[in-house]
């Protein structure tokens, strides 16, 4: 056994099924105040919610995008819950980009295409079942030993009510965050040694929009290797990265890859989430719909 990922909400460790052998991730998560049990139990849900409806339904792939629950359990005594996960050889996005950085590799247009549809068709499921992921980011992005992708960490996901629904700042990473979810004060005011949840608004209003802005930033790091709106291993106040993100525009992609995959990303980075492209827009792209039907 060996851990394999940590995050704001537990620790994933490699485990081993005595019985068939059969490798698996279990993630351990503290589960001692209402707010660790309410967040547990709502990620278990919605977890198990997604996988039921997908299984159940007669959707265009028998492929399932979302990382499959095996089982849970909690020990009481060490306040602690158990959510036995299926395992994802091919690691995770960030480690993937993180490998072409050292290797000084580009992902090739093919394979870029593939990624994107990929993502766009597991937003896609997740939106038309009204589920809202909230954390989407390269960490949460695992892959197969064969390159497929599968959604990962549910914590804090949220099933939608009307067009909007909210969660606590707790969390959530900024760098993925959309301009309307950040506080951008017209002062200049000094954020040393404020903490991030004093940096976000303290109820954060999610909508499917939200998802969309965090996929664009995925994807625009999938190609050009770095963040649209910060400069590489860049260090600045987060009021100034805040203020870069809700005001300035991104930086170019790089012009080997096409215009209508550079511009598709750039349409996801649209800071008016009134104006940002949907889910249903994207999957009417034809390139999105010939990957889609590869598969």
């Amino acid at each position: 056994m060996r851990r394999i990922g940590s995050g704001g909400f537990g620790t994933i460790c490699l485990v081993k099924e005595k019985q068939s052998g059969k490798l698996m991730a279990r993630k351990e998560m503290n589960y001692d105040t209402l707010k660790e049990i309410d967040m547990v139990n709502c990620e278990v849900r919605i977890i198990r919610e997604i996988n039921e409806f997908f299984r159940s339904s007669s959707l265009q792939s028998s492929y399932i995008y979302v990382i499959e629950p095996l089982g849970f359990f909690v020990d009481e005594e060490e306040c602690k819950a158990f959510l036995i996960m299926e395992y994802c050889e091919g690691g995770d996005l960030h480690q993937y980009i993180e490998e072409m950085k050292k290797s000084r590799s580009w992902i090739s247009e093919e394979d870029a295409w593939s990624t994107i549809s990929q993502l766009v068709f597991a937003i896609h499921q997740l939106h038309n079942h009204r589920i809202i992921h909230g954390d989407l980011k390269p960490q949460n992005v695992l892959l197969t030993k064969d390159r497929k992708i599968k959604l990962g960490d549910f914590g804090l996901a949220r099933k939608l009510q009307n067009i909007a629904t909210y969660a606590t700042a707790n969390g959530f990473t900024w760098r993925y965050l959309a301009p309307e979810l950040l506080i951008t004060p017209t002062s200049q005011q000094n954020s040393k040694g404020l903490k991030i949840q004093e940096l976000l608004k303290q109820k954060i209003e999610l909508r499917l929009s939200s998802d969309i802005w965090a996929l664009g930033i995925i994807l625009f790091e999938l190609l050009a290797q770095h963040h649209p709106f910060m400069d590489q291993d860049e260090e600045l106040p987060l009021l100034e990265n805040f203020k870069r993100i809700t005001e300035n525009e991104p930086k170019p992609l790089p012009l080997q890859y096409p215009e209508n995959m550079r511009k598709l990303i750039l349409m996801m980075l649209v800071k008016d989430p009134h104006q940002r492209i949907t889910i249903n827009e994207i999957m009417q792209i034809p390139e999105i719909i010939a990957c889609l039907a590869k598969k």
